[in-house]
C-alpha cells in the first residue's frame, strides 16, 4: 500500500484485506490481519522476529466464510422472493412497465 504514513497504509491495508473475498482456497488474510493489529506492529517497531515472538498471530476468530455464506444467503433470498412477486404480477395482469 502507498500512503502518506504508516499509520494511514496500514488502515488501507486493513480495508483491502477486510473487502478480499476468496472462497474455496486457504488464504493468509486472517493471519495478516491479525499482524495489522497488533500494537507492537502498529508501533513500527515489530523486528525481523516478530512472528516467531508472537505466536497468537496464528488464532483465527473470524469466520470470513459463514460471513459471506450470510450475504449469498440473503441475496439468493431476495432474488427468489423478488422473481417471486414479478411472476406473480404478470400473472394477474398488472402493468409491470415504467411509467
Amino acid at each position: 500500500m502507498r500512503s502518506n504514513s504508516y499509520i494511514h497504509a496500514i488502515q488501507k491495508m486493513q480495508r483491502a484485506l477486510y473487502e478480499f473475498q476468496i472462497r474455496g482456497v486457504k488464504t493468509n488474510i486472517l493471519f495478516l490481519e491479525n499482524v495489522l493489529r497488533h500494537p507492537e506492529f502498529l508501533s513500527g517497531y515489530a523486528t525481523t522476529s516478530f512472528i516467531e515472538d508472537n505466536p497468537q498471530l496464528f488464532d483465527f476468530h473470524h469466520d470470513a466464510a459463514s460471513q459471506s455464506s450470510g450475504v449469498l444467503t440473503y441475496l439468493a433470498e431476495l432474488v427468489r422472493s423478488t422473481s417471486h412477486f414479478w411472476s406473480s404480477a404478470c400473472t394477474i395482469g398488472l402493468d409491470t412497465r415504467p411509467n
